[in-house]
């Protein structure tokens, strides 16, 4: 392994994710929060949020008549077409109607 390729593999990094989506999906309470999978093209991604997050984000969808939530975190595991994220964090913001659209 030439000197180059060696150092090229010494750097870490981390993996961060971010998943939007546009409906309400199941929920599942697990201790602390609330868990919920959303399946991006064939790769499921599992996140667990804290339930206040939750509670606060279901406030927003059901006040915007229009939404796009977005769930991000850390990548802690990969397994068979899953995705499971750590440290989630999740916020759901109004989607509003562009200017100009009929």
């Amino acid at each position: 392994m030439s000197e180059q390729a060696a150092e090229y593999g010494k750097h870490t990094g981390r993996l961060e994710v971010v998943v939007k989506f546009h409906e309400k999906p199941p929920v599942l309470q697990v201790e602390g929060g609330h868990q919920f999978t959303l399946d991006c093209g064939g790769t499921r991604v599992v996140a667990a949020v804290s339930a206040k997050a939750w509670r606060k984000c279901l406030s927003a969808m059901e006040t915007y008549p229009e939404w796009v939530g977005a769930v991000s975190g850390k990548v802690a595991v990969v397994h068979e077409g899953v995705i499971q994220l750590r440290d989630c964090g999740l916020q759901v913001f109004e989607k509003k109607p562009k200017v100009g659209a009929s």
